[in-house]
């Protein structure tokens, strides 16, 4: 009776040993995964944002400084319009403008 209830308790440990690698290895594979994911749209990010910069750099000085006001300076269409000395529709109407440029450029560069 001893000799059965040892190699039992040797095979449920040998058992439960075998389960806690292959669930230590699972743990690992899915850290890795998350790991590589996360390295991959950090890539791509900066990619994008170099991308965004040389169609930047492209643009002329008023277009550069209607971008830096609003999303630099987060200002509102009617601040932009009073600093610029423009009307709002037109800078409306630029900023509309520009941004389909961009888009355009960005989707052309990929």
């Amino acid at each position: 009776m001893r000799q059965i209830a040892r190699n039992e308790a040797l095979r449920l440990l040998a058992r439960r040993r075998t389960r806690s690698e292959r669930e230590l290895l699972d743990d690992e594979s899915v850290l890795a995964t998350v790991a590589d994911e996360e390295a991959e749209e950090e890539r791509e990010g900066l990619l994008l944002r170099l991308q965004v910069g040389q169609v930047v750099e492209r643009l002329s000085v008023d277009d550069r400084r209607l971008l830096a006001l609003r999303y630099e300076g987060d200002l509102s269409q009617p601040e932009m319009a009073r600093i610029l000395g423009i009307p709002e529709g037109t800078v409306k109407v630029r900023l509309h403008r520009l941004r389909g440029r961009l888009r355009k450029e960005l989707e052309t560069t990929r």
